[in-house]
């Protein structure tokens, strides 16, 4: 089941919309976690599971780290956790 996050203690659900108006939050119950979504995507409205068992800032800034204009930075991360991992 998954229960719609409008209003939650530092505002992160108003907070996330700033940053994108098709973002929306919802706690799946099931897995017992939150997840951003957006209706901006065509096919499935999921965009990521919230790491933290907690909605605080933390949320914010992993939602705008992950906006496709940083996607620079995201290829560059995931390449330097690569060459780390193989000993590079």
């Amino acid at each position: 089941m998954y229960i719609s996050i409008k209003n939650d203690l530092f505002s992160i659900a108003e907070r996330v919309k700033e940053i994108d108006d098709g973002y929306f939050i919802i706690y799946n119950t099931e897995k017992s976690c939150f997840e951003v979504h957006s209706t901006k995507q065509k096919s499935n409205t999921y965009c990521l599971t919230v790491p933290y068992k907690w909605l605080d800032s933390r949320t914010v800034t992993l939602v705008k780290s992950t906006r496709k204009e940083y996607i620079d930075n995201i290829v560059n991360e995931v390449e330097r956790n690569n060459r780390r991992l193989s000993g590079y």
